[in-house]
């Protein structure tokens, strides 16, 4: 049955434990910063006989919000040196931002030389700027509305919308599905989306294309649903292209037929991938906010290489993790301060489950003490830590970052994270996730007709292994979980967002086979898992490297990603 220019209906309202937002809702105050309204710039530039156009009021505006010093009056006299008549337009402000971006960044390598990772920006769920597609102007945006933490029945209406509007866009500019001319359509096959409200005036023997959302909206009836409508359909003779996981709230791209009210599915897929490159440049086109400015600098450029040491499950409650720590710390202590690198650690952080951030205050503490032995070390290496869903920060996520502790103020460089975070540093833009994903999506699974359950587990039918259709799923969906019944806090989704896909997404939890660790590439992205550190394991993740690295014939050869465990040879400063 299809139900065209259909409200939304994807899933009821479900109240969220207001216990569990308590803590969250404490961290979170920073969350809402105050910014200068538009009107307030036109105002002020109007008041130096100036016009500004909207590209580049949209960079002032986001600039100022972003800014964490200076004021309007103080970016109006740099402006004033360099605009050329009376008109601030949107491309003398991009030059004006790259020179500034440009002197602060000397400015900052000039002051601190030993400081390896110059330039480093952490970026927070509750900070992060949200990228919207505009459906009926068919651009980008950054909405800078004040978002709250509870949300009503809309925000998640609104929120699976965006997912479903940013899939389409991206599929759309795909070669396989963007109009060609006449010569070219006879030179190849053109492939064509139907909405599903177009559904009733096709003929029963018609092979269609529909992209929309997996819903349950009846107990064992599937529904897909685009904004036109939805349409319940058919999985008794469907097969995957690849190897997936198909979930409730995933967005799926089925081909079938539309027989007696239902959709019979033939070959169902993900969205198709679009690179990182070519997102980039579709919104550097319309958007002309700083967190998606192109990056002068690269690690490429780079004369000395700078890596990620990255640890997860780092149960601090325990007396042999702390001496496979210090282990750790003493070899990396040797260090010059300039080659130290970035130590992501990952939670949960005890052993137990805690309920309260409080709790981890002592074993933080011990953490802290145990860096302050190690003189080069506190006083130059960067720490981030991630925390993880049973540290006592809530469930609901994004998670909040962890409380700073007295101990912890005595270590110079400790970025407290929220979790997922970004790490932006030159052209790298790195995702970091602690969750059970891999348990999640096994338990969330849909397993299509004929598919045995047992093989679902382990490599299905295309050969992937878990942990590769895993990767393949939250990158094809842009989402790091596109499955339904997890908590979210509806209006910061978008912190949760792959799009545009990172440089590099590290996982951690219970996400490998066994909490193996593993290292793929796809879509150009590296995805990394450490493995537990239960058992000493670590991964060194060195985004300066030439490619060709990863697959260098010599094992000796370095590579972008390289495993470690306590007792081995860590791997020796060049």
């Amino acid at each position: 049955m299809v139900v065209p220019n259909a409200t939304p209906n994807f899933l009821p309202y479900r109240a969220v434990q207001f216990q569990q937002l308590i803590p969250v809702a404490l961290s979170s105050f920073a969350y809402s910063e105050a910014y200068v309204h538009g009107t307030t710039i036109v105002r002020a530039c109007k008041a130096r006989g100036w016009t500004i156009q909207p590209a580049a009021l949209a960079g002032v505006e986001a600039y100022l919000g972003s800014s964490r010093d200076g004021s309007l009056e103080d970016l109006l006299n740099v402006v004033a040196e360099r605009i050329p008549g009376q008109t601030l337009t949107g491309d003398l402000w991009d030059d004006i931002a790259g020179e500034a971006a440009d002197t602060g960044r000397s400015a900052s390598t000039t002051m601190t030389t030993t400081d390896a990772w110059d330039g480093l920006q952490i970026v927070n769920a509750f900070q992060s700027p949200k990228l919207v597609f505009e459906v009926m102007r068919k651009n980008f945006a950054v909405d800078e509305k004040p978002r709250s933490l509870f949300g009503t029945a809309e925000d998640k209406i609104s929120m699976l919308a965006q997912r479903y509007a940013m899939v389409h866009q991206r599929i759309l500019r795909h070669k396989l599905f963007r109009p060609a001319d006449l010569h070219a359509r006879q030179q190849s096959i053109q492939h064509k989306l139907t909405p599903v409200e177009s559904l009733l005036g096709k003929h029963d023997n018609q092979s269609l294309l529909i992209l929309g959302i997996l819903l349950q909206i009846e107990e064992g009836q599937w529904y897909l649903e685009d904004p036109t409508g939805q349409v319940q359909i058919s999985f008794q003779d469907a097969s995957a292209v690849d190897g997936f996981f198909v979930t409730e709230h995933c967005i799926l791209l089925v081909e079938g037929m539309f027989r007696d009210g239902t959709f019979c599915v033939h070959r169902l897929g993900h969205p198709l991938l679009e690179s990182r490159e070519t997102s980039l440049q579709t919104i550097r086109q319309q958007v002309f906010h700083p967190s998606f400015r192109k990056p002068v600098l690269t690690v490429g450029s780079m004369t000395k290489e700078s890596s990620l040491v990255v640890l997860s499950d780092l149960h601090l409650d325990q007396p042999r993790v702390l001496q496979q720590l210090e282990s750790l710390f003493a070899t990396y202590d040797k260090y010059a301060p300039d080659r130290l690198p970035l130590f992501v650690l990952m939670g949960n952080f005890s052993s137990t489950p805690q309920s309260h951030p409080s709790q981890l205050t002592p074993l933080l503490d011990e953490l802290a003490t145990l860096i302050g032995c190690f003189a080069n070390l506190r006083a130059h290496a960067h720490f981030c830590l991630v925390p993880g869903p049973h540290d006592g920060v809530g469930y609901v996520l994004p998670l909040p970052a962890l409380r700073k502790t007295h101990a912890l103020d005595k270590i110079a460089h400790v970025h407290l994270a929220s979790n997922p975070c970004r790490i932006q540093w030159r052209d790298q833009d790195i995702v970091v996730f602690r969750y059970d994903l891999l348990h999640l999506f096994q338990h969330h699974q849909i397993r299509l007709p004929g598919t045995d359950r047992a093989a679902s587990d382990d490599d299905d039918q295309h050969g992937r292994q878990p942990h590769c259709r895993l990767l393949k799923t939250i990158l094809d969906q842009g989402h790091v979980t596109p499955v339904a019944g997890v908590p979210i806090f509806w209006n910061l989704d978008h912190a949760l967002s792959l799009y545009p896909l990172p440089t590099a997404l590290i996982l951690g939890g219970d996400t490998a086979t066994q909490k193996d660790a593993f290292h793929e590439v796809y879509g150009g992205v590296h995805v990394l898992h450490p493995g537990a550190w239960d058992d000493g394991s670590y991964a060194v993740y060195t985004p300066g490297r030439p490619e060709t690295a990863m697959v260098a014939d010599e094992e000796d050869a370095p590579r972008v990603v390289e495993f470690g465990r306590v007792g081995d040879s860590v791997p020796a400063e060049a």
